[in-house]
């Protein structure tokens, strides 16, 4: 059991209940109830099962980045933690409860639970195209099934479901490199679409699935006219990913959306 005590830079704390108005007593799994301050004694009791182990971190009030902290803390040494929290304006103790059905599950769902409550990553990446105008350009884009053709590296894009360019089709995409790819495994992700709109030139995916790490990734793409031609811009947000830095993201993305651009624009030249 770790015990992990934030005290404010004055060195002073002093524990004090929380100074929002007494509420009715709550029974709590640890014995500690909503009104009382809690008892390091019965946290450090709260993990004697051998057939489920549970996380009991007792919320009062508490920001989410330091209970993202707890989290990572746990993932990153594999034992179980009690948070102390001690303020000038009251006691405070962080507060998750997370069950399974045994501890290597909870370690390998804790990184995602930590991730949930971080902000995601967003960016965008534009390409121009000199000469060719964004009606010529848009019906290579809107070919949902056909993405293999301009973006670099990636060998296969295959219909898994639906009809190509309609809401809720999902294709396969697989063969791509990205800036983090260290042990030689075939990237692979399926994506759906979730909504076009011809009329402006814009439609919009997501990741359901894939070995790449993206979770609740949606990008919109849409094609803008320019006087030169034509630019698309391609807009994404996702949760952090472990082993990522957004600039790995924006890298991947900008650098094949470069790709893709020159591509189009030398096959509507030719």
């Amino acid at each position: 059991m770790i015990n992990l005590k934030v005290i404010p830079n004055d060195q002073s704390p002093q524990p004090h209940k929380p100074p929002h108005p007494p509420t009715a007593a709550v029974s709590h799994p640890l014995g500690i109830e909503d009104n009382d301050e809690p008892n390091n004694e019965v946290l450090a009791g709260a993990h004697t099962s051998q057939e489920s182990r549970s996380i009991f971190l007792h919320l009062y009030h508490i920001p989410q980045s330091i209970l993202c902290v707890a989290i990572i803390l746990l993932t990153e040494t594999k034992v179980l933690l009690s948070a102390e929290l001690n303020y000038k304006k009251g006691f405070l103790v962080a507060a998750v409860e997370h069950s399974c059905s045994s501890f290597d599950n909870l370690m390998e769902s804790a990184p995602q639970i930590a991730n949930e409550h971080l902000p995601k990553w967003e960016g965008k990446a534009c390409a121009d195209l000199i000469g060719p105008k964004e009606e010529q350009v848009w019906p290579l884009l809107e070919d949902f099934f056909g993405l293999n053709k301009w973006f670099p590296t990636l060998t296969t894009c295959l219909p898994v479901e639906g009809i190509s360019g309609q809401p809720g089709c999902v294709r396969y995409c697989a063969g791509f490199k990205t800036p983090v790819d260290i042990n030689g495994e075939i990237n692979w992700t399926k994506q759906k679409l979730l909504s076009i709109d011809p009329s402006e030139m814009t439609f919009s995916y997501s990741i359901v699935d894939g070995n790449v790490g993206f979770h609740s990734y949606v990008s919109t793409i849409k094609v803008l006219p320019k006087e030169y031609g034509c630019s698309i811009e391609w807009a994404y947000e996702v949760e952090p990913v472990k082993g990522w830095s957004l600039k790995d993201l924006d890298s991947f993305i900008g650098s094949g959306l470069q790709v893709m651009a020159k591509r189009m624009e030398e096959a509507l030249k030719a």
